[in-house]
């Protein structure tokens, strides 16, 4: 997933095309390092979205509309 930080509402997420009812598994792009639920991701039951809360250890985000064209976004 590709996360995106929304300079406006101050959140980091991602979002997927239909609802989840289970997350097997989130992890690094290298595949070493699982994300635990609720301290390095949010996600409800149902939702569409996996939010990143302070303090996660997934740290490479882009910005939304923060440097360059408008409507373009920007590596951190």
């Amino acid at each position: 997933m590709l996360f995106i930080r929304d300079e406006q509402s101050d959140t980091t997420g991602a979002a997927v095309l239909f609802p989840l009812r289970d997350v097997l598994a989130v992890r690094n792009t290298v595949g070493d390092v699982t994300h635990e639920n609720s301290r390095d991701y949010v996600w409800n039951p149902g939702s569409r979205e996996i939010l990143l809360p302070a303090g996660s250890r997934s740290c490479r985000v882009l910005r939304r509309n923060s440097v360059g064209w408008p409507g373009r976004r920007s590596m951190l």
